[in-house]
């Protein structure tokens, strides 16, 4: 029985894409509940000592997604480059030039928004 279950878990980690991987890998922290812990007959210094943990969890599950951001945007980087080298090498498809792909890997960047800019502005 435990074998079916590694491999259903292998089938299903395998139909998800790798940025939702990648966003798995950041827990989100539930709040804690006040009326709930004072219903639970918890002590001030424990109600306050929850909060702590709460949001001791919120910055580590912050860095993370800032971590996977970054990590995702130099991939995309990386990402373009390739493009433009691939471009490079079969320049003749008719619908780029290789000064085009000259430009395209040297101005590969993310803007504020987080898209991805493969050619500079204005072509």
């Amino acid at each position: 029985m435990n074998y079916f279950f590694a491999v259903l878990a292998a089938v299903v980690l395998l139909g998800i894409p790798s940025t939702t991987m990648a966003a798995l890998t950041c827990e989100e922290p539930a709040r804690p509940d006040l009326a709930l812990l004072r219903d639970a007959g918890l002590s001030a210094e424990e109600v306050r000592n929850e909060f702590r943990t709460y949001f001791a969890d919120v910055e580590g599950f912050l860095n993370c997604i800032n971590e996977t951001s970054e990590r995702v945007r130099a991939e995309a980087r990386s990402a373009a480059y390739d493009v433009a080298q691939i471009r490079g090498t079969f320049p003749n498809d008719g619908r780029s030039s290789p000064a085009a792909d000259v430009r395209a890997a040297s101005d590969a960047n993310l803007d504020e928004t987080g898209r991805l800019i493969l050619l500079p502005r204005g072509q």
